[in-house]
């Protein structure tokens, strides 16, 4: 398997994991976050490896996207959600350090949006 197809299924795992947090009547709602977070950074580094670039060890997704618009200029439309998911990397692990405390509204959106940035990406790494 290439080094990207395992960064892609490790994203989509945590893509997963964000959808099923969010569906029941027992919402989990900054884990769901963290698990967005982590899918971007994931696919990212899927596009970099794909890409033949080394794959930095940064949590830092507006570092990514930068690093990924060097190789296609499209990648600029995700820096928005880069810029939301950002501080969920660690901040989304102590209680004091929540930058926002989402409602089931937001966390919804956010986890279409990482959605709709893996599809995305994934489909710039298949063409």
């Amino acid at each position: 398997m290439q080094k990207h197809n395992s960064w892609i299924w490790f994203a989509d795992q945590d893509l997963k994991a964000a959808q099923k947090l969010i569906k029941d009547n027992d919402v989990v709602l900054v884990p769901a976050a963290y698990h967005c977070q982590q899918c971007l950074e994931k696919i990212l580094k899927a596009y970099l490896a794909f890409q033949k670039q080394p794959v930095i060890k940064t949590h830092d997704l507006i570092r990514l996207v930068n690093l990924c618009t060097k190789f296609d200029s499209d990648f600029k439309k995700l820096l928005d959600l880069a810029v939301d998911l950002n501080p969920f990397v660690t901040q989304a692990r102590y209680p004091d350090a929540i930058p926002f405390m989402p409602d089931l509204t937001t966390i919804k959106i956010i986890v279409n949006q990482t959605e709709e940035a893996f599809n995305f990406t994934k489909d710039k790494i298949s063409n």
